[in-house]
């Protein structure tokens, strides 16, 4: 995909990426997207020009795509394969998560990055994949677009707990972030 593959889709309005004035945390998902990398704060992809990543960095994010695009395709010529990718994203040392763990340290190198572990993608995920400890919440991230949608704020107004329900949880020990 390369370097011009990432952000020259027009995917995304300039309004629909991250607008944080402050630098905040952000984490690299396993995704065929143009972003790749998204702000714990506002959900909202962060374009790598305003990271300044260098070509090592980049070309890891590359590595991590391309990896999941060969998953994804042999895991959608059968049934059976299906479960090849269920497998590689619910185990924290497969291939794919091991060259997302690396980008991800990478991109941490030039702001605090977690990396997006979606388990089997069915289950709350309550402890960390790596260390085995409790996930905490990650209260100061609870995305601003639910608080400033008018659906978020219906929601706040009805669950006083919305951020319990919806809020990401982290390891800050191990970089990981999942999402209910």
């Amino acid at each position: 995909m390369g370097y011009e593959g990432f952000e020259s889709s027009e995917i995304f309005l300039d309004e629909q990426l991250c607008k944080c004035r402050t630098l905040q945390p952000i984490f690299l998902m396993v995704v065929l997207d143009s972003f790749p990398i998204r702000c714990v704060y506002c959900f909202l992809p962060v374009p790598f020009k305003k990271l300044n990543l260098d070509k090592k960095t980049i070309e890891s994010i590359d590595k991590l795509s391309s990896t999941y695009k060969t998953v994804l395709d042999l895991s959608s010529d059968s049934k059976k394969h299906e479960s090849l990718l269920v497998e590689q994203f619910k185990n924290i040392n497969s291939k794919i998560n091991l060259i997302g763990r690396e980008a991800q340290k990478k991109i941490n190198e030039f702001r605090r990055c977690y990396f997006h572990y979606t388990g089997d993608m069915s289950l709350h995920i309550t402890d960390c994949p790596v260390c085995k400890k409790s996930l905490k919440l990650f209260k100061e991230g609870t995305f601003k677009l639910l608080k400033e949608s008018p659906f978020g704020k219906n929601l706040l107004k009805k669950f006083k707990d919305i951020e319990i329900i919806f809020g990401p949880r982290i390891c800050k020990d191990c970089s990981i972030i999942t999402f209910p």
